[in-house]
């Protein structure tokens, strides 16, 4: 498990480096924009897109949240095929593909986590700066509701991404029918607080689903990537 994680730590810092500079754009407008009639915490989630009213939003606002969700939905498929594609030969000689997946799910959400909440220290530090005062309890109730969210988004699109590439033919589909799912999703992050178990609860499932996934279909997957 420590070489899955200093791998793909090293991954990101030398392969992936000027991607996860995008990283801070959203933070970028955070440090550009005092509104002096908003709360720290408004400014916040103004600026990181998790506070969307979809009958009233900024284009700002939402563009900052689909940059968020694609950015994360490319560095799942990244992180994890990267192994398959530069060390099948060496990692899968030495450990099972679902003991692979296992430990690699552990790596990768402690990765998320790390990112995420560098994000939102420096975000932080940008509004002490700028003379906001700042309530540590809300941050920290939106991070573990922002990571979650994500790492939900992350799985459901590592899933169909995997049966589109057994079933070659179907591989549009499955984004299309992640794209439906999408549309129906709900965008504003915040107000997800209340249902932190059941999200939770759908990450569980749908990793194990990844896992069935891995388990059986594995040589057609590496095959088709």
């Amino acid at each position: 498990m420590k070489y899955l994680f200093l791998n793909d730590i090293s991954y990101l810092l030398h392969k992936r480096k000027k991607i996860m500079l995008l990283l801070i754009l959203p933070l970028l407008y955070l440090s550009l924009n005092k509104i002096d009639n908003l709360s720290s915490f408004e400014v916040f989630n103004l600026s990181m897109g998790t506070n969307i009213n979809m009958e009233n939003y900024l284009v700002i606002e939402l563009l900052i949240y689909l940059f968020t969700i694609c950015f994360y939905l490319f560095l799942i498929i990244d992180i994890y095929t990267k192994d398959i594609e530069t060390q099948l030969d060496l990692i899968f000689l030495r450990i099972k593909p679902v003991k692979w997946f296992l430990k690699k799910g552990i790596v990768f959400s402690l990765i998320i986590f790390i990112i995420r909440i560098l994000q939102y220290s420096v975000g932080i530090i940008i509004l002490i700066y700028h003379g906001y005062q700042i309530i540590i309890s809300d941050y920290l109730y939106l991070f573990m509701i922002d990571y979650l969210y994500i790492l939900l988004l992350q799985y459901l699109f590592l899933a169909l991404y995997m049966i589109g590439l057994v079933l070659y033919k179907a591989k549009k589909i499955m984004y299309i029918l992640f794209f439906i799912i999408f549309c129906f999703i709900p965008k504003n992050i915040l107000s997800l607080q209340n249902y932190t178990i059941t999200i939770i609860i759908l990450i569980y499932c749908i990793f194990l689903l990844n896992l069935f996934i891995i388990k059986k279909l594995n040589k057609k997957i590496f095959e088709n990537l």
